[in-house]
């Protein structure tokens, strides 16, 4: 374990080395909602039985959470497999995977400081309509509790776009359209009740909802008890299905690897 917390040493020194490439991130994630709570001040009776101020507050929830939750790690695994640079981390006496996830982890302690500043402006600037619903010990629990799941199936799932490279020189097109279509079904554009009832229904057979949508409709108290076992149960699936497929395609890849040159 002690190797993995040095890891994490190391890759917080170099978050905040290249805080830059963090900021503009930051600054992208917080444009959208910026926009979009812009429109919905022209309807302040709301629609579909949200109101301005559980839009507003709606946005700043989702925006923190993804925030949080979202890794930056595809890109980093398809350049160290193209570029051969995955022979320096094999050979050291630890799990590829794991180095990274706690590398990821590390991060979003810069992420954290880096979003102060934002939040309050963002907080400050539609202060008259956003609002905070109740917030008790256990559901503060129970959110860091879903943003960790979350956290960890993204990693695992963009891992597995990573991984591609192994067999395809160029995986740049499955990243586009994964964010092409995580960007309807996350809940980043709008709240996702709000879409048409057969989007809604291909929504939760898919994973997109559950990364960041499910825990800010849980923090804001959208969700009643049946929903909420079942979108935990859809959680826990798609990161042991993903889990599972991603560990056979490492596998897959590393002999691929080896036998042809790695």
């Amino acid at each position: 374990m002690k190797k993995y917390i040095i890891t994490m040493k190391l890759s917080l020194q170099r978050s905040y080395a290249y805080r830059g490439i963090e900021i503009i991130w930051i600054i992208m994630a917080f444009i959208v909602p910026l926009i979009f709570i812009s429109l919905w001040i022209n309807n302040p009776n709301g629609i579909s039985g949200m109101n301005i101020s559980e839009i507003a507050t709606y946005y700043l929830i989702f925006t923190v959470i993804s925030q949080f939750v979202m890794p930056h790690i595809d890109e980093t695994v398809s350049d160290n497999i193209n570029s051969g640079d995955l022979n320096f981390y094999l050979v050291k006496p630890y799990i590829y995977l794991l180095s990274k996830y706690f590398e990821e982890i590390a991060s979003k302690f810069t992420t954290v400081v880096l979003n102060v500043l934002p939040i309050i402006l963002f907080s400050l600037t539609y202060r008259s309509y956003i609002f905070l619903p109740s917030i008790t010990f256990k559901k503060v629990i129970t959110t860091i509790l879903l943003c960790f799941i979350s956290h960890t199936t993204l990693f695992i799932l963009q891992f597995i776009f990573g991984s591609l490279s192994f067999f395809i020189t160029e995986t740049r097109c499955f990243r586009r359209v994964f964010f092409m279509i995580s960007d309807v079904f996350t809940g980043k554009f709008f709240p996702l009740i709000l879409m048409p009832n057969i989007l809604q229904f291909i929504g939760k057979l898919l994973p997109f909802q559950y990364f960041w949508y499910f825990p800010t409709m849980y923090f804001l108290d959208k969700n009643n008890l049946i929903d909420f076992k079942y979108s935990l149960f859809q959680m826990i699936f798609w990161l042991f299905l993903l889990f599972v497929f991603c560990l056979i395609l490492w596998k897959k890849g590393l002999k691929y690897y080896t036998a042809y040159g790695g």
